[in-house]
């Protein structure tokens, strides 16, 4: 019962945490198989009856649902028999009737809101449009386990399918050798190891071959857990030997799980320990240490194998003490690993605590009666970035480029901002999820938020022609940059600009920058750029500013696109009034340049309160289950509401998959935002978590204003035509 428990939780908790199909299908599976069992034990055909209503609403929920008739198909047999011995005092009509009438029941689920022709029609544009893969490339969905660097291949979900594997092939190679195994019945064995069979190959008929999908098999990989712990227990009561291969086979399964990363999906990751490498203990590879525990047993399997010869009895005594320890290695190997993807977790909001993970919004969520709002709480907005621009002190002297230029800059002119700022592309591993990329190899994509990606705009303030990003207005906003400057090294140290009083919604100077810039990860590794640097200061009683420290920015990119370069208050000496910006661009390589607007002191506010939870939303898929309180657009009669916002998830998820199952050319929701909607970016920041690049959010506003815009002609009305019937199929880019 333990092994159950915890090889359920190990398959479980990577595939089945959030809220997509596979944990009600993992349900309507074994609740299936159960009913089976249940009819065949019983010989009555009620249970069955169920069983077929349960499997065919499950197979409803999503592709990969067939593998709920995997139940049915190893017992319908055995249910046949007990039908044919019933034949004379049942009959054949009434048992057949029952069954019908319980198969019957899916068409009125399936049927209840659509015809023949639109189910047809459903499948025929999901094919043509995709992603699908066809049956014969199932073995894609095993490839993207073994992906490096990819969550579809982290150590939880190939321990999961592995020791699923491991399971289904451990117990049919016993029951294949022995026949039988005391204690064990068999036909509940081998209608097992079937059904699990028959759902691997039913699999293979989905369109998508995510791994994600083998979460469907979380219950009956806690069933043959049981059923591989009680086998390999008796059989290795009989022989040393067996019993050490199969620890042997344990450890080379978590040696192999253990090369995989351990990540998890988007914000999952925050704070996990390993989320991007191989777990690694005192600098040495976890899976190489099982690698080695496995070669070790191996070798003692094979002297034991070889001792046989002359020992003769290889036998365990059959006592309690050596019957639990021949029934646990499979527990102990599940919970070793369910601990380590609890205890990540665990670790991860422990340390973290108070920035946000997952763990923090679920028990906040639960401690304030569900009125808490996840990460729409923790995510900062700027609802104005130009009410918090820094003014110069009064009294200083600069040149004709501004206060941001200082006194006499070199090389850096309002004019030095390069027009192309498109970032570089973002390379995805094959098998990424919710993507509509290549299956087999990388993919690679460029995606830059709204109005990062340069361009033209109004003449500025001091003469720069910049479009400038994130609503900095040209007529209050300067800009210098050094793009252009190819012979001389670049230089300026702007105006000092006064710092206001500190407090606890003001907790940032952000300069909003282009270009290649040095600064240094939170792990102390470092972006190579040129370097800009904000210098503190104090004012003296005589008016004089000393100057203080210099900081180097925290830069989450992407280079060399319009981002926001952050520079914590806390940073600053507790005496510091006053900053300025210091800038040096040495290199004179063409793409060596980096360009700056003053430095800003915004007054944040949380995305709850800004946004709130009445306006119209486009969320994208990796971010919407972190964002309970936000409404999506709403869809009626084929019109769509138009979102006045978007929340995307950070840049790279974007890039590989944001963006490409929304896009335009395969009907998502850019077809009508990109026609209709103009966009702009909002500064935003996640609380306390300055390093962390945990996505953006779009303003859309109306090309047509709303008042202008002329409303959509709707003809309603009831209308009775042949299910088969249809005006006309769906047209779909080729």
């Amino acid at each position: 019962m333990f092994t159950a428990g915890a090889v359920f939780l190990s398959a479980w908790l990577p595939f089945n945490n959030g809220l997509r199909p596979e944990p009600l299908i993992a349900l309507g599976v074994l609740v299936t198989w159960v009913l089976v069992e249940r009819s065949i034990a019983l010989g009555r055909l009620a249970p069955a009856a169920v069983a077929i209503i349960v499997a065919t609403l499950t197979a409803t929920l999503a592709p990969q649902g067939l593998i709920a008739l995997a139940p049915l198909l190893t017992g319908a047999r055995a249910i046949a028999q007990r039908i044919r011995r019933r034949r004379a005092t049942d009959g054949l009509l009434a048992p057949l009737a029952v069954l019908a009438a319980a198969l019957s029941l899916i068409t009125v689920v399936v049927f209840r809101d659509q015809t023949l022709a639109t189910v047809a029609e459903s499948a025929r544009i999901k094919y043509k449009v995709g992603p699908t893969i066809a049956w014969y490339q199932d073995f894609l969905r095993y490839y993207f386990l073994t992906v490096e660097s990819n969550v579809e291949g982290s150590m939880s979900r190939r321990f999961a399918v592995l020791v699923l594997l491991f399971c289904l092939f451990g117990v049919l190679f016993v029951l294949l050798r022995r026949g039988r195994v005391a204690g064990l019945a068999s036909g509940p064995a081998w209608r097992l190891i079937g059904t699990t069979a028959v759902g691997l190959l039913l699999l293979t008929f989905t369109p998508t071959k995510w791994a994600v999908q083998f979460g469907a098999f979380a219950g009956l990989a806690g069933v043959l857990g049981a059923v591989t712990a009680f086998t390999f227990a008796r059989i290795g009561l009989h022989s040393r030997r067996n019993l050490t291969l199969y620890v042997t086979a344990l450890l080379f399964v978590l040696a192999w799980a253990t090369s995989g990363i351990n990540g998890w999906f988007y914000v999952g990751n925050y704070g996990v320990p390993w989320y991007d490498i191989q777990p690694v203990i005192a600098s040495h590879p976890v899976t190489s240490m099982f690698l080695t525990l496995s070669i070790l047993t191996g070798l003692l399997a094979a002297w034991y194998h070889f001792r046989m010869d002359y020992a003769g009895h290889t036998e365990v005594k059959d006592n309690r003490r050596n019957r639990i320890l021949a029934s646990t290695p499979l527990l102990v190997v599940a919970v070793i690993m369910v601990a380590g993807e609890v205890g990540s977790m665990a670790k991860a909001a422990v340390f973290r605590y108070p920035l946000y993970t997952t763990a923090k919004a679920n028990l906040t969520a639960l401690s304030t009666g569900l009125s808490s709002c996840a990460m729409a709480d923790d995510v900062l907005a700027e609802p104005d970035p130009n009410a918090g621009m820094l003014q110069p002190v009064p009294g200083q002297a600069f040149g004709p480029d501004g206060p941001l230029g200082g006194i006499s800059p070199v090389g850096f002119k309002p004019e030095g901002v390069g027009e192309d700022l498109k970032s570089d592309p973002v390379v995805s591993k094959p098998g990424l999820v919710n993507s509509d990329a290549s299956p087999n190899k990388p993919n690679a994509a460029i995606t830059d938020s709204a109005g990062t990606a340069g361009g033209k705009g109004p003449v500025g303030i001091n003469g720069s022609h910049a479009a400038l990003p994130f609503g900095l207005d040209p007529a209050r906003t300067p800009v210098m940059g050094s793009y252009g400057e190819n012979n001389l090294a670049a230089t300026a140290t702007s105006a000092w600009y006064q710092l206001p009083p500190r407090s606890p919604d003001r907790p940032l100077v952000v300069v909003s920058a282009a270009g290649a810039i040095w600064s240094y990860k939170e792990d102390g590794d470092f972006i190579y750029g040129q370097s800009l640097k904000l210098q503190w200061g104090v004012t003296g009683p005589d008016g004089r500013i000393q100057p203080l420290g210099q900081v180097f920015p925290i830069d989450i990119g992407p280079q060399p696109a319009w981002r926001n370069l952050r520079f914590p208050l806390a940073w600053a000496p507790p005496e510091a009034d006053v900053a300025r910006i210091v800038a040096y661009d040495p290199n004179l390589s063409p793409e060596q340049w980096f360009a700056f607007t003053p430095p800003r002191v915004p007054v944040l506010e949380s995305l709850q309160r800004l946004i709130g939870s009445a306006t119209p939303v486009l969320m994208d898929i990796a971010t919407a289950a972190n964002f309970p309180c936000q409404r999506p657009f709403s869809e009626h009669l084929g019109i769509a509401e138009l979102p006045q916002y978007r929340i995307l998830p950070d840049h790279k998820q974007t890039a590989a998959s944001s963006n490409l199952w929304q896009s335009s050319s395969t009907g998502g929701p850019f077809l009508f935002t990109q026609a209709l909607l103009r966009t702009s970016t909002i500064a935003t920041y996640l609380r306390g978590d300055w390093y962390r690049d945990w996505g953006s959010v779009e303003q859309y506003h109306r090309l047509v204003p709303a008042d202008q815009a002329p409303d959509a002609v709707v003809e309603e009305g009831v209308i009775t035509v042949p299910g088969w019937g249809r005006p006309g199929p769906i047209r779909a880019l080729p």
